[in-house]
């Protein structure tokens, strides 16, 4: 499963930006994922359950996933439409559709506090 080598980074991201803005305890972590980025949301709460607990500054930390449509557009009609998977053409122009959004896969947001 990637999804633990996702979410290891995404807690080495979360521990470094806490460290640097020094909070004594992560809150939650936001994460954007697109439905075409190739991550399962369920594999990577487990994983986010799995890892939180190793690591005091986030073991009460919620997480946060925001899931991102699929959208192509036609590289000869500019049309953008919703998609689920990469083998899509133009319903206007037969076109293959170029990956718009919904491919992505980053940390939106950190929040904790600080003692004090």
């Amino acid at each position: 499963m990637h999804e633990f080598s996702l979410m290891e980074s995404v807690l080495r991201i979360a521990k470094e930006a806490a460290e640097s803005n020094n909070l004594s305890r992560l809150n939650s972590i936001t994460l954007v994922v697109g439905k075409l980025s190739g991550v399962n949301i369920e594999a990577l709460r487990f994983a986010f359950e799995a890892l939180k607990t190793e690591e005091p500054l986030i073991k009460e930390a919620t997480l946060e996933i925001e899931e991102k449509e699929g959208e192509g557009k036609c590289p000869q009609c500019g049309k953008i439409v919703p998609v689920w998977h990469y083998d899509l053409l133009c319903r206007d122009c037969n076109m293959p559709l170029q990956v718009a959004g919904g491919d992505e896969f980053y940390v939106k947001s950190i929040t904790g506090e600080r003692d004090g």
